[in-house]
């Protein structure tokens, strides 16, 4: 096969991802067999050619969340069947949660805006989003918090609120929204002594991480929680005295970078990406 060819290959591609591509489609596109095409294709790209396809469907489903669309429709457009079935193959071959596209689109635009300011209020929409099960966690994050303030004058509790629904906003799962309202327990949580052995096993594990300054040693779920919190706090900066406001911005600094540098991992190959934005930016021309 001559560069023609493998261009055209990938053009075949790029132009039927939101399809159930099979490999017995691609090679009658690039007119070979398809024990002699997908022989070729590994060796000279050192990949298989539906691991390609697959990962040329996730990184457009990135694109797509980048741009604002959520993570359901994203992944039901590209023949996913379910949030849950996308997001375990996203993080198998992208290596992070689809969530942290969202939240780094909310830290980059400032687009978080919430309506809701009262406690009473928040916890509503929270039950909406998250239904019974919500009850509990919500009861007990009540409690750590109570009597406290923030720099606003604001009830505490609101601010573990708006972590857990801007997780919520950002399509993660309910364990990691969960774990939202326990972002400060271990800074401002009262009577915490037993908190853990109270959480489901799943928010627990989360939960347990939060205290970990190093952002590069936490997983995707702590990472996401960490990140939500600071976000909501990066909106409230003008309640605070000038050290405090400060260390805040350099703290999320480093977390962006941390989550930058989790999203930056790719392992397609150099030359396949190369060809795809080729593809990409030819047919845009061709518009």
């Amino acid at each position: 096969m001559n560069e023609m060819d493998w261009e055209n290959v990938l053009r075949f591609i790029e132009e039927h991802l939101k399809e159930e591509l099979t490999l017995e489609q691609i090679a009658d596109a690039a007119g070979y067999s398809r024990y002699h095409f997908s022989r070729k294709f590994r060796e000279r790209h050192g990949i298989s050619v539906m691991k390609y396809v697959l990962r040329r469907k996730l990184e457009k489903a990135s694109q797509e969340i980048l741009s604002g669309r959520s993570i359901l429709e994203t992944a039901l457009d590209l023949g996913f069947s379910s949030h849950s079935s996308f997001s375990t193959v996203f993080r198998r071959e992208m290596g992070y949660h689809p969530s942290l596209l969202k939240l780094k689109k909310e830290i980059a635009g400032g687009m978080y805006m919430n309506k809701a300011k009262t406690k009473e209020e928040l916890y509503e929409k929270l039950s909406e989003k998250c239904g019974a099960i919500f009850e509990k966690c919500g009861a007990l994050s009540c409690q750590i918090y109570s009597g406290q303030k923030r720099y606003s004058g604001e009830d505490y509790i609101t601010h573990p609120l708006n972590t857990a629904l801007l997780l919520a906003n950002a399509e993660a799962e309910e364990p990691v929204i969960f774990a939202g309202l326990f972002c400060d327990w271990y800074k401002k949580g009262r009577h915490t002594e037993h908190l853990t052995e109270q959480l489901p096993a799943e928010v627990r594990k989360i939960v347990e991480e939060l205290p970990e300054t190093d952002p590069e040693k936490l997983s995707d779920e702590a990472l996401l929680v960490k990140t939500a919190e600071r976000l909501h706090n990066m909106q409230t900066l003008e309640y605070m005295e000038e050290g405090v406001w400060k260390k805040k911005a350099e703290d999320t600094m480093i977390l962006l970078a941390a989550v930058n540098a989790r999203i930056g991992k790719n392992n397609i190959t150099e030359e396949l990406q190369k060809l795809a934005v080729k593809y990409l930016k030819n047919q845009t021309g061709a518009q």
